[in-house]
């Protein structure tokens, strides 16, 4: 099985469009070398909706700066971050291992 391609987009802090309004925005996709570890899938039980929640992990050896607001695309199917994530640490050697990046998908 092959290893998944991850790329980053950037949050653009400040974006404006054509009227000079502020608008959302992210930068050019640029690839990063992390593993992909999808954890679960979380479906509402109340009949009426039907969003699905994709959770999965991004892990990282070799930690980046980015924002709660960015996005990640594994395979070209496009996450967001969750919040900030973690650095790996090895239990006994205190060595940084890398980073561990939560994502979600919402679908629907």
């Amino acid at each position: 099985m092959p290893y998944p391609v991850v790329q980053w987009k950037r949050y653009i802090e400040g974006a404006r469009d054509d009227y000079d309004k502020p608008r959302d925005s992210w930068a050019a996709p640029v690839p990063i070398s992390a593993g992909f570890a999808p954890t679960r899938s979380e479906e509402p039980r109340d009949g009426l909706t039907t969003r699905v929640v994709f959770d999965a992990q991004l892990v990282l050896d070799k930690p980046i700066d980015y924002d709660a607001r960015d996005k990640f695309l594994v395979d070209g199917v496009e996450y967001e971050a969750e919040g900030v994530g973690g650095v790996w640490w090895g239990r006994f050697s205190r060595r940084m291992f890398g980073q561990i990046i939560e994502i979600r998908r919402p679908d629907g």
